[in-house]
Parts: structure tokens; sequence; C-alpha cells
């Protein structure tokens, strides 16, 4: 049984239509929480699939209204992470989270007509897209359902029902989240949604990867419930849908778009796969130099690389040929044989899990901020962290962007985006560990492990506090913030 009075209207569409009009919204915290509290109840209660359509459809316009509202307060606040901030930002995720909840829950149901599935479908999925987008303005992470139920809202429409509109959607929504929005200014994670979407026709979706199709350089293995993410190549998919981004990189590379848009270079980057920047070796000398990737060997790398510089600093005599190896030579890479370190141990706290670390020829580019490691194959991912030695004690820190493999060679080439500024490791507390890295030239930042759950605006931080200000970035294995240490 429905117990009809937790709603405020009888569960009829005339009885909501004169709720509506009789219901202010002037006072936007107070309504939010109504309407979340209605449309979860909503979602929770056993009603007719089509009964429930014709209600939330009637719901959707004021629930939109309320959530760019909190928007907007949230926006116009400049601490962005104090807890009052945090709790209008909780709300707005919730209320969102629930209206596409509903359209998902309703496109499921078997007596729902074909026809009007496919509209669901299709609003569930712009839902969803406003989802992403108030996200990347608010510097929060996404729901960690919304590529589930995007990835069978696809499944779904997938036949018959799949049409250009729905195409477009998941296209955009895709496209979008790659493209890292937090990194850039409000104004500009407007421009980019819109422009996305107004020219969503100039991305093609493939279900088959060509490997001479070198403009396909997002995957979705929409089966596995996962983000999309950049395509690794020499890597099978299954189930999985490539973008290819050609002709909308042309479009943005000849500035024949139609609104501002200051980060428009940095989304060109990413767009063409950064194809000409991972070609752009400066001719020298390559340095060969010790690669190590994922969290548990960086931190043991810079804890090792930590103790070496206390020894130093007290002046003690010691020969330290390469500051972030053991106390041991180690083999140059043609001396040692060739262990690949699968992906599924590399962020994994494993004492006893293979050393991954690599010897890697560094070869500098064109563009200050990256350079090229060539390796022996292995099994690096795009979007993680690696660190690089050196031998001034200061290792590099950086981000893999794009990997090549070179059949002739049998080799890879690691496009590796420089973070600037003195890196080490700390543990927050027994469950949290970060790499913080501090630049006199940029702001500090702490990068967790992907996983790490982070509530709240502050942290304790070696007997002070650590103040987030801004989402920079969020891969498939970190989460990185700009903070303020005080």
């Amino acid at each position: 049984m429905i117990d009809v009075q937790q709603f405020p209207f009888a569960l009829e569409p005339k009885s909501v239509d004169q709720w509506l009009i009789t219901t202010s919204l002037t006072d936007t915290i107070v309504s939010a929480s109504e309407f979340h509290k209605i449309i979860k109840n909503l979602n929770r209660a056993k009603i007719d699939s089509n009964l429930l359509y014709q209600i939330i459809q009637k719901l959707t316009p004021s629930t939109e209204k309320l959530t760019n509202d909190l928007q907007q307060n949230i926006l116009e606040n400049s601490a962005p992470f104090d807890e009052k901030i945090v709790k209008l930002k909780r709300l707005s995720r919730h209320l969102m989270k629930e209206l596409i909840s509903a359209y998902f829950s309703i496109a499921n149901h078997k007596s729902i007509h074909n026809e009007l599935r496919k509209d669901i479908v299709h609003q569930a999925l712009e839902l969803i897209g406003q989802h992403l987008l108030l996200s990347a303005k608010m510097n929060e992470r996404p729901s960690s359902n919304i590529w589930k139920m995007s990835s069978q809202l696809y499944q779904i429409a997938h036949t018959p029902l799949f049409d250009s509109a729905i195409a477009d959607t998941v296209k955009r929504n895709i496209l979008f989240y790659l493209c890292n929005p937090y990194q850039l200014i409000t104004s500009d994670i407007d421009s980019l949604y819109s422009e996305i979407s107004k020219n969503s026709q100039l991305i093609h979706l493939q279900e088959t990867y060509s490997e001479t199709t070198n403009q396909c350089y997002f995957v979705w293995e929409y089966v596995n419930n996962i983000a999309p993410n950049i395509a690794q190549q020499n890597k099978t998919y299954s189930r999985a849908i490539y973008l290819n981004t050609e002709q909308l990189a042309n479009l943005f590379q000849t500035g024949k778009f139609d609104t501002r848009f200051e980060a428009v270079q940095q989304i060109i980057l990413k767009l063409t796969g950064y194809q000409k920047t991972i070609h752009s070796d400066i001719p020298s000398e390559p340095v060969i130099r010790s690669l190590y990737f994922g969290f548990d060997q960086i931190e043991k790398a810079l804890q090792q690389n930590l103790r070496i510089s206390k020894l130093q600093n007290l002046g003690h005599d010691y020969l330290v040929s390469n500051t972030l190896m053991d106390a041991k030579l180690e083999p140059l890479a043609h001396e040692q044989p060739f262990v690949i370190n699968s992906n599924s141990n590399i962020w994994q706290q494993n004492s006893n899990s293979p050393q991954k670390n690599n010897t890697v020829k560094i070869q500098n580019t064109q563009f200050a901020n990256f350079i090229v490691a060539v390796s022996h194959p292995q099994d690096y991912s795009n979007e993680s962290i690696v660190i690089i030695d050196s031998e001034d004690n200061q290792p590099q820190l950086g981000i893999i962007r794009r990997i090549l493999y070179i059949p002739q060679s049998n080799t890879q080439r690691l496009l590796i985006e420089k973070v600037p500024g003195n890196i080490r490791f700390s543990k927050l507390n027994e469950s949290t560990r970060a790499i913080l890295v501090q630049d006199s030239n940029h702001f500090d930042e702490l990068i967790f492990p992907a996983e790490a759950h982070l509530a709240g605006s502050t942290l304790s931080f070696e007997s002070k506090q650590v103040t987030f200000e801004k989402l920079i970035e969020m891969t498939a294995f970190f989460i990185r913030f700009q903070v303020r240490i005080h």
C-alpha cells in the first residue's frame, strides 16, 4: 500500500498541477529539500510506471530550476569548500540524482511502450549530462552510479530505439567528462558543454576499432559500468564504443565556434590525442632514468628519497648513484628479464607485488611541460601518475597522457605531462594517503588514489590544516586537488 500522506498531493496528474500552482520556490533550500523528499518517496513507492512518468514529468521543470538556483548560490560563494556550501552541494547532487533515478527506473519497466521508452531514455541521458555539468562547475565528483545508469540506458536504447538524438547525447556526455572540465574556469566549463552539445554530430561513434583509425582516442566499455577513458593502443575492449573526434578537433583548431572559450588549446590537445605533442621530440642525446608508477611504488620511492636526503643533510659521505633506487645496483633494462606488471595490481597495497619501475630513455619535447619516455613494453595506463628520478635528488612527478606502441622497435612512447613542484608522500590518517606537491610558483596540490573517500572541506595534515580549494582533475587512478595549507 502507498502511504499517500507522505505526498502533498494526490497521486494523479491534475492534483500535481494544482499543488505546483500554489507552491512557491522563493526559498530555494526549503523547496529543494521538499522536492528531494517527494521524488525520493515516489521512487520507492509502488506506483504504475506510466502514472509515475506523468507525475515526474510535471515535477521536472521545478526540480531543474531548484538545482540551478542552488548552483547559483554555490558559485556566488567565495569559499566553495565552506561547510555550509558543502551541504548545499550535497542537496543539489542528491536532488538531481533522485530525478535521474526516477527516469532510469521508468525506462527499465516493461509496461512502458517502446516509443515512450525512447523519449524517457533520452530525458534520462540529458539529465545525466546536466549532472556532469553541475558537478564540474561545483567542483564535485559525479555520482558513482552515473556511468552504471548510462550503460544500462545505452543498452536499452541500442536496438531498436537508438536514434540520432540519443546518440548525440551519449557522445556529448562521454566527451565532456573526458575533457576534464574541472581544469577550466566556470565560463569555459559552460562553453565546452555548449560547443560539444551543438557540434555532437561531428563526433562519430564506432563499435569496432581499427588500428589504422588513429582518430579514435576515446573508448567506453559500457558493459563494465565504468567511466569512459582514453583508448589504449593494442588493447582489446569487450563490447565498447569508440569516439572519433577528428572533425570536432578541426572545428576547435579553426576557432569557428560560437561561445567565448579561453582554454581552447587545452581541449585541442585532448581531442587530438596529443598527436603532435607525442611526436615533438627535440633532437638530443636521451637521458636514462628510472620511472616508477602506481601509488605503492611511488610511496616507496619517495620514502627512500626522503631517507637519502636526510642522510645527505647530516653531512655523511654517502655515494648515491641513483636517489630513487634501492641501496644496490639495478641491472639495466636489457640485462634484466622482462616482467609484465598486470594492471590489476599496479594500484593495490601489496608489498609482495613486483616492483613497478622501469628504465626509460627521457627525451624533451617542443612543449616545455611535456616529456617523452621510451620504454620496453609495460602495462602502463593512460591518465596514471608516475615519478622519474633525477641526479639532483628532485624526482619529477608526471601524468601519462598518451601511450604509443612502436612495433618496429618493440617499445612504448609515453607522453608525460610534468607536474611542477617538490613532492613527498604523506599519510593523512590510517586509510588516506596522498602525494603533496609544493611549488612556489603554483598552488599546493594533494593527489589521492581514486578510491579515497574525502568528506568535508578540511583535513588535518602534519599538525596543520589543509583546506580544499579546487578539484583539478579526476581519473580512474587518482583525484587531484588544489589546496591551501595553514
